[in-house]
Formats: structure tokens, sequence, C-alpha cells
């Protein structure tokens, strides 16, 4: 009689396993990254140079002096457009905790660069959260998606011009849309508490349009997840208990940040503010994206861009201190995540890259001109391209959930007809991309493709710039 096999345990993890399964070597390399990208600096007295750092200067030094010496909050700057409430002068984060630290710890020239670092680690940190917990993927994936997360162009070029504003709301954006994604995962009062704190936060940054911006995301990001919750579960007060609690997180939100956000909305609806006055829809449509940007969504150096040493922008704006470039790899895997499992929310996901670029492009499509006449405030922005960090984010997330379906091996099981399909189709697009880039780096291709689409080329001086970058970092980029 045969003998019976031995049951032996599953060997265990060894200790490195159990190290790498938790969450802060991760967090802790985050932070060595970008300790390692900003070492020039930080290690340093310096400033970090910003084009706008030093416009604002004065309000820094102003209100720092005003707690050190007196100690109390200035309410009003008398050299700021004949005088304005401090919190619309371009005080900016004044009342934002982190910078509050920061600048009762640093002298203000240091303290405005430990700012933008800080805001790049953070960027990483929450992303790697989001899809830590909220997700669910694997410590990798999420330290992969959170760097590219924290060193995409989009997000990291506002160092250059020095825009912290929108570099501090791009940063919580994360923290804010898995505080979402909890919610109407558990519509809960806790849940709702911690999101109103993530928008409340947004509005302490001071960058109201941007915040604005997030919570266009937030809406649709709620009217899909109470659509799919439906067809699920076709239950109403489920769907209700969902909404209230959404509805009053940004109740909640707004009014912790009242005391933020009171003082400009007043004074731009009462046009007491140059910036409140409405001044038509040119001006609205002013620094969007042009068709050129759109191309350098693919290719960062199509367009160029305008840095002290080196002028290569030739597109319709008067200048270009950032980029909307998400990253190759993030754009490449957000396309493959869509085709590899066309899902709701992966397609809802593409779909807010698509209306965030659609918008962007300002007069160039019908999307912006229906914003104008529909959506309030839309009439007092302009720069719609700062919509774009939804690009980002979007594209980044889609391609990290690319990467958790990796990570879980269910590319592994695809049947053998399926892998055939798939290796197939990856061939076509890796041929087609071949062509593309052959194609474009002949110049004439290239500025005949562009010149129905833009009058950037009409002007003498923008096409010699067209010409110098071309050779000089476009083809080399492509």
């Amino acid at each position: 009689m045969d003998k019976m096999p031995l049951q032996t345990k599953p060997p265990s993890p060894s200790s490195a396993a159990k190290l790498f399964a938790k969450n802060w070597p991760y967090i802790i390399l985050l932070a060595l990254l970008t300790t390692l990208v900003f070492a020039s600096f930080l290690f340093s007295n310096q400033m970090l140079f910003g084009s706008d750092t030093m416009a604002g200067l004065d309000s820094k030094v102003f209100s720092r002096a005003a707690l050190d010496k007196f100690h109390e909050f200035p309410f009003w700057f008398s050299c700021r457009l004949s005088g304005m409430p401090t919190i619309d002068a371009m005080f900016g984060d004044a009342l934002y905790l982190p910078s509050i630290i920061i600048n009762a710890l640093l002298p203000v020239h240091r303290a405005l660069g430990i700012r933008l670092v800080l805001h790049v680690f953070l960027a990483g940190l929450f992303f790697f959260l989001m899809l830590r917990k909220g997700f669910k993927t694997t410590p990798l994936v999420a330290l992969i998606g959170g760097c590219f997360y924290m060193f995409n162009p989009e997000f990291f070029s506002h160092i250059y011009p020095g825009h912290d504003g929108k570099m501090f709301v791009i940063a919580w954006l994360p923290f804010v849309a898995w505080r979402a994604k909890a919610l109407f995962d558990q519509p809960k009062f806790f849940n709702a508490t911690l999101l109103a704190l993530g928008i409340a936060v947004c509005l302490y940054t001071s960058h109201i349009q941007m915040t604005y911006f997030v919570m266009w995301g937030l809406c649709l990001y709620w009217l899909m997840a109470s659509l799919l919750d439906w067809i699920a579960h076709k239950n109403s007060k489920a769907l209700l208990k969902m909404g209230l609690y959404f509805w009053l997180a940004v109740a909640l939100g707004l009014g912790l940040a009242f005391i933020q956000l009171y003082p400009p909305l007043m004074f731009t609806r009462e046009a007491f503010s140059v910036r409140g006055a409405d001044k038509g829809f040119e001006y609205a449509a002013s620094w969007s994206l042009h068709w050129p940007e759109v191309f350098s969504l693919w290719v960062p150096d199509f367009c160029g861009v305008n840095l002290d040493s080196l002028n290569t922008y030739w597109s319709e704006n008067p200048f270009k201190l950032n980029s909307e470039y998400a990253g190759a790899m993030a754009l490449l895997f957000g396309i493959i995540a869509i085709i590899y499992k066309r899902k709701p929310w992966r397609i809802f996901w593409g779909g807010v890259a698509a209306l965030a670029v659609l918008f962007s492009l300002g007069a160039h499509t019908p999307v912006f001109a229906i914003a104008y006449y529909l959506i309030p405030g839309v009439k007092k922005f302009r720069a719609s391209s700062m919509l774009m960090f939804w690009f980002s984010f979007s594209s980044i997330l889609l391609a990290t959930l690319f990467f958790k379906n990796v990570a879980a091996g269910k590319l592994s099981e695809l049947p053998e007809n399926l892998r055939k399909k798939w290796s197939k189709g990856l061939l076509i697009a890796l041929g087609v991309l071949t062509a593309l880039a052959l194609l474009f780096s002949i110049k004439g291709f290239a500025s005949g493709i562009m010149q129905p689409l833009t009058t950037a080329l009409m002007d003498n001086q923008k096409t010699q710039i067209f010409d110098a970058n071309f050779s000089q970092r476009f083809v080399p980029g492509l």
C-alpha cells in the first residue's frame, strides 16, 4: 500500500520579503529620490530658481514681518494694485498650514524653495497611498505610480516658473481622489470629513481656479460612481446616501476654507479687482493649448519651451515655461490599460484625460465655448490649459492599473489565441509608431502638418525658431 505524502507547511516569507511588503520602505525611497533630485539646492543656502518667485516676494516678507514684530496677521496690503485684501493680494498660501510651518522655521529665501521640494515628495506619497489603500495595488506598483506622478513634467515643470499654488493643488489631488473613492465605496460621515479636509486644504493653497478644476473632476467622479451603482444595484436609497455625503463633504470643505475663499470671491464679484471684470471670450480663451502643444503630449520637444539659456518655443502663446507632457511610459501604458480591459472605470479615466485636452485647447474646440457659456466662473478665468493636471493624473492612474494586472499575473494567464492576438497588435502598433517617427523626422512633412493647424508658422521669427528647434531638440527627442 502506497504511503500518504507528508503534509508540509508552505515556506514562510523571508525577512526581506516581509520588509518590502510594508509601505514605509517605499515611502523612504520616495523621500530619498526627492532628496537626490534636489540635492544641490537642499545642501546649500541658496534660493531655488523660479521665474515668478520674486514677483510675490514682497508679500512674503511683509506677512513674515507682521507676524514676527506685531504678532498679528495683516488684513490689507496697500502696495498691491492700489490696495487689496491680503488674502486676494498674492499673499497666496499665507493661511496654508505647511507653508505657515516652513515660513516660521526658515528664512524666506529658503522657505520658498523648500515648499516646492516638500510638495514633490507629497505628490509621490499621496499617489502611493491612493494606489495602496484605494486601488489595492502592490507596494512596488504603488511606488512606480508615485514616481511617475511626482516627476511627471506636467507637475514637475511648474518649478521653473515658480508656480507654487498649482503644484500644491496637484500634489494634494491624489489624496482628494483617494478619499472620494473611499466615500463612494463606503458612504460614511468619517469618509466625508476626510474628503472635506482635502477640499479645504486645496482651497487654502489659495489657487482657487485649480481647486475649482479639481471640483469638476470630483463631480464627474461622483456622477460616474452613481451611474454604475444604479446599474449594479438599482437602490435609490444607497444612491441618495452617497450623493448626500458627497455634497456634505463639498459644503464642509467650503466652510472650513471660507476665510480663504470669501475675500477673493467678493473682491472679484464686485469687480473691485482687475480680475473681476468680464473681458470676453478671447481673453478667457487666452493662454490655452494650441495644436503644437497637443503634438508635444507625444514628444515634449515638439513645440519647445522658453528658458533663459535657450528659446525653442514657436507656438501661438506669448511664451511657454512649463510642459503638459505626462510622460511617454505613462501615456503608452495608459492607452494599453484601456485596450486590455475596456471596463467602465478605465473608459471613464480615459475620457477625463481626453476631456482635459479638449477643454485646454480653448477656442480650437467647441468644448471650451460650451463651458464658457454654461459653467459659472469660466468667464473669469484664462489659461484653460491648467486643467491638464487631470490628463497627467488619469494617464498615470491608468498605467498603474495595467501594472497591477501585470503584477497579479493576469497577462500570463491569457489563452494562447489571445496572446497571439496581443503580440500581433503590439507589433502593428510598433510599426505605426516607427512610421510616424520617420515621417515626423522629415521637416517638410512636420511643417506641412502644422501649417493648416496654427498661424504661428506664418511669422518669420517663429519659423526660424521652429527650424532651429526641429533639428536641435525635436528630432533627438523623437
